[in-house]
């Protein structure tokens, strides 16, 4: 009974959270999703949910973050699944920041904000991170 009355209702400000795959389709350049096992891949906000073809199918996301584990050479990062590498995703700051020819000359893409952690080797707590890091903001 709940759960008929759930389904039917119109889904809207949605948080879907993908684990263990990359995101599909998902293309940030420099960017690759590793090291995914039994972890948070990406996590993407909707403003409305279309049962039927996905949420895709209305929108597609607001926005969204997504993740890169630590790599396996960093012992106590890999083993707690440390996050190496974290990605804000705005696809609605990239459409005026450069990304069509000649609109906005010299403007910054907004779409993508990076950060980097690095971590102690022993205690696996985090001892650095690099915003943007060797990028304009």
């Amino acid at each position: 009974m709940l759960k008929d009355w759930v389904s039917t209702r119109p889904r809207t400000e949605v948080t879907r959270t993908q684990y263990d795959e990359p995101l599909s389709g998902l293309s940030v350049p420099g960017f690759t999703q590793n090291h995914l096992r039994l972890r948070v891949a990406s996590t993407c906000f909707y403003a409305a949910w279309d049962d039927v073809n996905g949420p895709d199918a209305v929108l597609g996301y607001e926005h969204a973050t997504h993740y890169s584990g630590a790599w396996p050479g960093q012992r106590p990062g890999h083993i707690h699944g440390n996050v190496k590498t974290l990605i804000q995703e705005h696809p609605q700051l990239g459409l005026d920041g450069g990304t069509i020819a000649d609109e906005c000359e010299g403007c910054i893409d907004h779409r993508y904000k990076r950060m980097d952690y690095s971590y102690d080797l022993i205690s696996g707590n985090v001892k650095r991170v690099d915003y943007q890091k060797d990028q304009p903001d």
